[in-house]
């Protein structure tokens, strides 16, 4: 895929950069369930203390980042779980649930606060992201609607086609797993001579102590079908 075509397809999906965002801050999870930035250093790795611990920017109550007079940022060690991974990188662990790879996925290995997996390769376009948050069932069911209505508006408002724009009730694990709301969003757009598709299948549940909001990156309707992102769901143990 040309880097021409994959710029168009980041405008595509740009607004979902909330959740699989190319650039992104680091962030984890503490026990209790809070959300933390982490500090990295100038090649994006997350900076610990002598102890292991991870070192995270102080936010205030509104959730900004706090800085000291100097403009530098305030920070604390802060005692949160960071991905696990085994030698052989076909288990993950993290402070929500572990996972054993299942067979025609690969664990990509550049995430260290939840586990990304990859349909046959590590640079394969098609992906699952196991990311869990602390907000309610609730809560992010209403920022996926919202995000499914931006990326809708927006392709209509850039001349591009919307394939498939749905919404539905699901279960998982053989119904252990439910409510389950299932999400299916899909456009194309022109790319001069080329017309490029994109789209997510967003799962969103609750499972152990913590939502998830999975989205499962799709570049045709035939990826929707023929991919199965519902047995790596299943393939997880919520803790």
């Amino acid at each position: 895929m040309n880097r021409r075509i994959i710029a168009v397809i980041c405008v595509m999906l740009a607004i979902t950069f909330i959740f699989v965002g190319c650039a992104r801050k680091k962030y984890y999870v503490d026990k209790a369930g809070k959300k933390h930035v982490a500090l990295t250093d100038e090649s994006g790795e997350t900076v610990t203390d002598k102890a292991g611990n991870v070192i995270v920017v102080q936010t205030n109550s509104s959730g900004e980042l706090v800085t000291d007079k100097y403009g530098d940022y305030v920070t604390e060690a802060a005692d949160v779980t960071k991905i696990n991974v085994s030698s052989n990188g076909k288990s993950v662990e993290t402070a929500a649930y572990t996972i054993n790879v299942p067979s025609g996925w690969v664990l990509y290995k550049d995430i260290d606060d939840y586990a990304q997996l990859h349909y046959g390769s590590e640079d394969s376009q098609n992906k699952i992201d196991l990311k869990y948050y602390s907000q309610s069932y609730d809560e992010m069911l209403k920022e996926v609607e919202s995000l499914q209505k931006e990326f809708v508006d927006g392709i209509t408002e850039n001349k591009g086609k919307v394939l498939i724009d749905t919404k539905e009730e699901t279960t998982l694990k053989n119904g252990e797993i439910t409510p389950v709301t299932k999400f299916v969003f899909l456009a194309s757009t022109a790319n001069g001579d080329e017309n490029v598709t994109a789209g997510y299948v967003f799962y969103v549940f609750e499972a152990g102590n913590y939502t998830y909001a999975i989205p499962c990156t799709v570049y045709s309707e035939s990826d929707i079908e023929s991919i199965d992102f519902e047995a790596v769901i299943n393939a997880v143990n919520f803790k």
